[in-house]
């Protein structure tokens, strides 16, 4: 037997104990913590704003504002 193979074979073996196997199952779940949770909902939140924000013509209204205070002499229609 080469040198790598107890290495594999030691990787291989599971664990035999006495435990229910859907117990170890459910242990190994990943749980969202609150604050991923919290991150992701906030997320979603200013991204729905951007949609809503760009397809409700408001950007229009905020790029006329803003280029009326770059350019006073010159009148935007709103």
């Amino acid at each position: 037997m080469p040198a790598s193979q107890p290495a594999i074979a030691s990787a291989m073996t599971f664990s035999l104990s006495s435990e229910d196997p859907s117990d170890e199952c459910r242990r190994n779940v990943p749980v969202m913590s609150k604050t991923e949770i919290i991150l992701i909902i906030l997320v979603v939140i200013i991204l729905t704003f951007a949609i809503w924000f760009v397809f409700s013509n408001q950007i229009w209204v905020l790029v006329s504002y803003l280029e009326t205070l770059l350019y006073p002499e010159i009148v935007t229609p709103e």
